[in-house]
């Protein structure tokens, strides 16, 4: 009795473990056959589309970051080169500027020695002629002195007339005598300056031109202002 309910007892494990096997084995296929189904696989395929999504739209969001990151640093450097560019152009302004001053400055140095050189030689140009100017006068100087030798020893000169516009800066006509005592004669003479009377005789400075008439003025006073006219 006992040997038959052992092998009937190992009999039903082995029909049990046969239906687990094949309990197993038809969940693995159940699985299997979901794994193979259109609809599981359509799931699949879309949640893997939808990670890489998810994974694109965040690196297109980590990329939008760095490309901002970049176009600042590029708007930065592009300022900072037009910045620079504006100094440039500033001191090129500056560098043209002295240029043009140093250019003016060495034209109106060569108009200035150009100039210097024409006054020189028209300083020269006087100084010749006022040289040969005083070479005339000396020369009539030299004719006067014998004329002025005879004024030497005159006694004083008298005015008899001084007529004119009344201005001592005006020119003059001037009449009078001169008495010469070796002779015993009065010689009247008549002359116009030939510049004012101011210039002419300063020693009337203080008389009018009334006063002036018989106005007494030494021979030395003559003979000093004598060669402004001719007797």
């Amino acid at each position: 009795h006992t040997m038959l309910e052992q092998e009937q007892l190992s009999e039903t494990c082995r029909v049990m473990e046969q239906l687990t096997n094949v309990v197993r084995n038809c969940s693995q296929a159940s699985e299997l056959r979901t794994l193979l189904s259109p609809k599981f696989q359509y799931k699949k395929i879309q949640n893997t589309i939808k990670k890489k999504y998810e994974q694109l739209c965040n690196r297109s969001t980590e990329l939008e970051q760095v490309y901002a990151d970049v176009c600042e640093q590029s708007a930065a450097l592009h300022n900072d080169l037009e910045v620079q560019r504006q100094r440039n152009t500033n001191l090129q302004l500056q560098l043209e500027s002295q240029r043009v001053q140093h250019a003016e400055a060495v034209y109106h140095s060569h108009q200035l020695r150009e100039r210097i050189t024409t006054v020189v030689s028209e300083s020269r140009s006087k100084i010749h002629m006022l040289e040969r100017e005083r070479q005339q006068s000396q020369q009539l100087l030299d004719n006067l002195s014998t004329k002025l030798a005879v004024i030497q020893a005159l006694y004083p000169v008298v005015f008899t007339s001084i007529t004119g516009n009344g201005d001592w800066n005006d020119q003059y006509s001037v009449t009078g005598y001169i008495y010469i005592r070796s002779v015993n004669n009065v010689v009247p003479f008549t002359f116009t300056t030939p510049t004012s009377l101011r210039e002419l005789f300063p020693l009337l400075d203080a008389c009018t031109t009334t006063g002036a008439v018989g106005t007494t003025i030494t021979a030395t006073d003559i003979v000093n202002t004598l060669h402004k006219f001719t007797i």
